[in-house]
């Protein structure tokens, strides 16, 4: 191997006390840098991935492949891109039973798929429905689509709070004062996206006393980062999980489509302009590109179905 490359090693055999351990020295001779590591032990055969970084000029595929032959098990590799994979949100289900049958896995696993149905179509509903019944009263779309992203920085808010204050055993409010785009950069995403470069402030209130983190993460972090603010530091940890949930909401687009569909359907605006009014308005969920076109589809899904005699 003559570049730095990033690598995935694979190892597949029966499982024996230290050879992990092996590996893991073989690699740190050859100056490795360890990116990720994943194993799993069924019935006696290991079976272990881990991500590697390899130096320029080191040899490292040669000095794995002799150790997997000296220790008798199945040693293969691919090259994957240096950026990780992104960790998607999940759940563990365990499954108990004397002999479970592939038949009974499949069960299982219909059962959560129909499980998340009503969740999603309630989420629909009561959307539309708010939509529908705020736009007949004259509400405008604008005002629909801004009051459903303020409920879920609610929300987000509330639980947030709510978890630091059980954790630490004092009364937590967590909440962002202002959500925004361009906080460094002045590219055209970056001044119209808040997910590219986002403006974040926030207010910290413990038992009463409230702290306030003006430019959380543009200025703040850096400046506790390099000991400017060490008055602080201790609240910037208590802002990051409310941070990164607003963060991954700017992905989900659903106050904005369902309110874009329905004041199309009731024929308030055309599908593309619904759907820019929508956009517009989402100061979470238009975090990025794109929740117009996603919007001005479900608003001509709207107009097809009412169009159905």
């Amino acid at each position: 191997m003559t570049v730095s490359q990033t690598v995935l090693i694979r190892v597949n055999g029966p499982d024996r006390p230290g050879l992990s351990a092996g590996l893991m020295a073989v690699l740190a001779d050859c100056g490795a840098s360890v990116q990720d590591i994943e194993q799993i032990v069924i019935r006696g055969q290991l079976t272990l991935g881990v991500v590697v970084e390899v130096p320029e000029g080191k040899d490292m595929l040669r000095d794995v492949l002799l150790w997997g032959w000296e220790q008798g098990i199945e040693v293969d590799f691919d090259v994957v891109p240096a950026t990780s994979t992104p960790a998607t949100p999940g759940v563990v289900v365990t499954v108990l039973g004397p002999n479970v049958t592939p038949s009974e896995f499949g069960a299982v696993t219909n059962a959560m798929v129909l499980a998340s149905e009503p969740v999603r179509a309630q989420a629909l509903y009561r959307r539309a429905a708010m939509a529908y019944d705020e736009l007949k009263a004259g509400r405008s779309l604008e005002d629909i689509v801004r009051a459903l992203d303020e409920g879920r920085k609610s929300r987000v808010e509330a639980r947030v709070s709510a978890f630091l204050s059980k954790m630490t055993g004092k009364d937590v409010q967590i909440r962002l004062t202002h959500i925004g785009p361009g906080a460094r950069r002045s590219s055209k995403l970056a001044n119209e996206w808040f997910a590219f470069d986002a403006h974040l402030d926030a207010e910290v209130t413990v038992d009463g006393v409230t702290t306030v983190l003006e430019r959380y993460s543009d200025q703040i972090i850096p400046d506790v980062a390099l000991g400017k603010r060490s008055d602080i530091a201790w609240a910037v940890p208590m802002v990051v999980p409310l941070a990164s949930e607003i963060l991954l909401a700017s992905n989900v687009v659903i106050n904005v489509t369902v309110p874009a569909a329905v004041a199309a359907a009731m024929g308030l605006h055309s599908p593309e302009e619904a759907g820019l009014i929508a956009q517009r308005a989402g100061f979470v969920s238009s975090g990025i590109p794109g929740s117009n076109v996603n919007a001005e589809a479900a608003a001509r899904v709207a107009l097809s179905v009412m169009a159905v005699p």
